[in-house]
């Protein structure tokens, strides 16, 4: 689709990827003076999938391989373009690279030692990969371990821009851009917890080091059956970020001040059956309708 035009159906999906590339490459090339933002969800790896035509049987892994070469191509080509392009004023480009969840299992999908896949709210299928390029701004090589979600991105990006976050509403990101910035100095994270949603139902809390995941029954399901019932567990993920040894028995204080965390945030977003003081309602398209090619 451009706009609201369906200018392809079905989709040649083969050709995705490239064509990506070079949209993102002409929009960069056409407006050559003027401050422009790209988001560029890429469709694959996501299932069912298609490799270019350029990259099928080129890895070793049959067709998730070749699928992934020809993001890597997808990424390195738009980078290569901006570096040409805006090899006198690189300091003005910021290029972030990242995911929104973590592999699912099958064949070529790894998530190192973390335990689980996506769907899960198990390390493994919450954990994704995160880099900022900034040549001049952002220290090359630099590493972080410091806490931080998705969420983030929006309040971060605003202050750059030096634009006014709403306020007739709570924003759940935090600026960190203090991090991002000098990640060996500011090594502590303005974000001190995350909580771990699936569905409307509250699963599991983590601070930098410490994650509770909480007793449920039963455990919700994206797809399949839910768990009948699951035990409380406690993981220090500083040390044991596979989340393979329950610690909980060790450490009842810090179980004590997740748990209270965890009922705070019931309150204020709400937990299976539980409506929360600070939920907003669904937004919702009143008058629907159908957008076909020949539209």
């Amino acid at each position: 689709m451009r706009g609201e035009g369906v200018v392809e159906a079905p989709v040649y999906q083969t050709t995705l990827t490239e064509r990506y590339i070079q949209e993102c490459i002409t929009y960069m090339r056409d407006n050559p003076r003027k401050p422009i933002f790209i988001y560029l969800p890429q469709t694959y790896p996501y299932v069912p999938l298609y490799a270019s035509e350029r990259f099928n049987g080129q890895s070793s892994n049959v067709l998730y391989g070749d699928v992934i070469e020809g993001l890597d191509a997808s990424v390195g080509a738009i980078l290569q373009y901006a570096r040409g392009s805006q090899q006198e004023n690189q300091r003005s480009t910021l290029v972030i690279f990242t995911s929104n969840n973590g592999a699912t299992a099958g064949q070529g999908r790894n998530n190192g030692q973390l335990r689980a896949y996506k769907g899960s709210t198990w390390e493994g299928g919450m954990r994704e990969p995160f880099i900022a390029w900034w040549p001049g701004v952002i220290p090359a090589g630099a590493q972080s371990d410091a806490l931080s979600t998705t969420m983030d991105l929006f309040p971060t990006l605003a202050f750059l821009a030096k634009a006014s976050l709403p306020e007739d509403r709570v924003i759940d990101g935090m600026d960190l851009w203090s991090v991002w910035h000098e990640p060996g100095k500011h090594r502590h994270s303005p974000r001190k917890t995350f909580f771990y949603y699936q569905m409307q139902q509250l699963r599991a809390i983590r601070d930098p080091r410490w994650k509770v995941h909480l007793i449920l029954s039963p455990k919700l399901c994206n797809w399949g059956k839910p768990v009948a019932q699951t035990s409380m567990m406690l993981f220090d993920l500083q040390q044991d970020p596979g989340e393979k040894h329950d610690v909980a028995q060790h450490h009842p204080e810090v179980v004590e001040r997740l748990l209270a965390q965890a009922q705070a945030m019931r309150v204020e977003l709400g937990d299976l059956g539980m409506q929360g003081q600070g939920q907003r309602s669904a937004g919702w398209v009143e008058q629907t309708r159908v957008l076909l090619r020949d539209q």
